[in-house]
């Protein structure tokens, strides 16, 4: 049976609801719009998944030109993977998600972000 929880950001936020979902992970999958350093894609927790030999599949944008070299080379060896998405015409749309997967012994964690619109980007950030 799937288990619906809202984050709110006031209680828990997405990278703590994500690090605890990767101390146990098989298999982390990643979509983001773009991957910084002192963001949820350059959390300590995802490495920690790689160093022990797991997955972590790393797709983002660099329409932004935010995303950080660094956070990238993390993945890059098997069997985890970093990819760059390039939108064709960045003036007419951009690549911009934020999801989430995590992955264990038949059970998955998904988180999908979404900004609300009164709120605004400070309340997406925390």
């Amino acid at each position: 049976m799937a288990e619906i929880s809202l984050i709110d950001n006031d209680e828990r936020n997405v990278a703590q609801t994500l690090e605890d979902a990767c101390a146990t992970a098989d298999q982390v999958r990643i979509a983001v719009a773009f991957a910084k350093e002192g963001g949820v894609a350059g959390l300590p927790a995802l490495t920690r998944v790689a160093e022990r030999g797991r997955s972590v599949q790393l797709l983002t944008g660099i329409d932004f030109h935010q995303t950080d070299l660094s956070v990238l080379e993390r993945f890059e060896r098997p069997p985890s993977e970093a990819r760059v998405y390039l939108t064709p015409d960045s003036s007419a749309t951009a690549f911009h998600p934020k999801l989430y997967l995590a992955q264990e012994e038949g059970q998955a964690i998904a988180i999908i972000r979404i900004v609300e619109p009164d709120r605004g980007r400070a309340a997406e950030e925390r």
